[in-house]
């Protein structure tokens, strides 16, 4: 699985080198949705969401939102790069969150 994020942080990293966005600001918070929020009303009761084990993390990218779950979450200001040289430290799951939330 490491060697999944890892091929993804690559090809992100390059698509940022690209288009010059390595020092833009990137803004993740972490927002407690509800659970008709975040999924709706499913049939299935057996969501991380629906048991609290998870929370819904939005990143703001140049007024583009992009929104993960995770049961790491936190907020973060920094730089694209920041975020890429951090996706695999301390939390993984709020790291990665951050990482895959990321979209142009």
């Amino acid at each position: 699985m490491t060697q999944i994020y890892e091929n993804i942080k690559e090809k992100a990293k390059a698509l940022f080198e690209t288009h010059q966005f390595l020092n833009e600001p990137v803004t993740v918070t972490a927002r407690a949705l509800s659970v008709t929020e975040a999924i709706g009303n499913p049939e299935d009761d057996d969501y991380p969401i629906q048991k609290g084990k998870e929370k819904l993390m939005q990143a703001d990218f140049k007024s583009s939102f992009g929104q993960a779950f995770t049961d790491h979450f936190g907020n973060f200001k920094g730089s694209v790069k920041d975020v890429l040289d951090r996706a695999h430290s301390h939390f993984p799951g709020f790291k990665k969150a951050c990482l895959l939330e990321q979209k142009e």
